[in-house]
């Protein structure tokens, strides 16, 4: 279910803004099961028409790619010149940078101008095998929303992948499928009228005190994933301490798997702190990733839906 001012589709590609994307590809390989990885060199001749809020900006960065379940997952380390990437690197340090969105039926062009309509203006764009662009919602949003023509397009000029033949047998992937993002807000009622109101994101089903962490928590559907808003509660936690220090912003990803406690066991022996995670009654648990992403993992034993008990918002 959808709500009627709708016009995102789903979630394709998620992207990590790292310091340095070498060895972040390889701790995701090697501690997180997740790759292999294909690092790319976006710059020019390849990378072409960059800007910045409307004037030429000559931008460049590495950028890695891999997949968890039908996801996208992206590692992207900016290189050269003034970015939103590199803004939020010095700002807020590693983390989840950006989501893409599928838009169908509308086309590339169309969704820009919906945005616009919308009061969200493109912030940068550029063209690498296909054009791209940031939308600015990252105020209002808690994150930035990306546009890309041709999710299908080739890449070209890879400059290596890793795990590759000759770095030995790959890691064992412990995540089969990525199904949820996580954020946190200071203020949940007014993340909502934004995401229902200007994006139409929604319906949302909304719960109270869930636990002495959170509490206030919303859930909705954005195509196959689970989109978490999190309003933590006044004492310490994980989420205030995600607030205070970084502001509204992404604290988790969501990823199950087929065997969950044998996964937990290879985790633990790669020594990746695990804890449970508030309401989910055992059957997820937080991994310490904010080293490696920026962001916690959530591992969810099965996948987690929209609860049941919460209230419906818009009503």
């Amino acid at each position: 279910m959808t709500l009627e001012n709708g016009f995102l589709t789903d979630l394709s590609l998620l992207c990590f803004v790292c310091a340095d994307l070498d060895r972040t590809v390889r701790r995701c390989a090697t501690e997180l099961g997740i790759g292999p990885w294909d690092v790319y060199d976006f710059a020019p001749p390849r990378l072409f028409d960059t800007e910045i809020s409307g004037a030429p900006a000559p931008y460049r960065m590495r950028v890695a790619f891999s997949t968890v379940g039908g996801m996208g997952w992206s590692l992207l380390e900016p290189t050269g010149g003034a970015s939103i990437y590199a803004d939020f690197l010095k700002r807020r340090g590693p983390g989840l940078h950006h989501v893409a969105f599928l838009h169908e039926p509308l086309s590339y062009a169309d969704c820009i101008r919906e945005f616009g309509r919308r009061g969200y203006a493109v912030v940068q764009k550029g063209n690498y095998c296909g054009r791209f662009c940031y939308l600015d919602t990252r105020e209002r949003a808690h994150l930035i929303f990306e546009l890309i023509e041709d999710h299908d397009a080739t890449m070209l000029d890879r400059l290596y992948r890793f795990p590759g033949e000759s770095d030995g047998a790959d890691a064992a992937p412990l995540f089969d499928r990525t199904v949820s993002a996580g954020l946190v807000t200071g203020d949940l009622s007014r993340s909502l009228a934004l995401y229902a109101g200007e994006l139409g994101i929604g319906p949302w089903s909304v719960e109270e005190r869930v636990s002495p962490a959170i509490a206030r928590r919303a859930t909705a559907r954005i195509g196959r994933y689970l989109w978490e808003l999190v309003e933590p509660g006044k004492g310490a936690s994980a989420y205030r301490e995600r607030l205070d220090a970084k502001g509204a912003s992404a604290h988790s990803i969501g990823v199950s798997g087929g065997d969950y406690e044998g996964a937990l066991a290879q985790l633990r022996a790669r020594h990746i702190d695990i804890a449970p995670a508030d309401g989910a009654n055992g059957h997820a648990a937080y991994l310490a990733t904010e080293d490696i992403l920026g962001v916690r993992l959530k591992f969810f034993e099965r996948e987690p839906g929209i609860s049941p008990a919460g209230t419906r918002y818009p009503g």
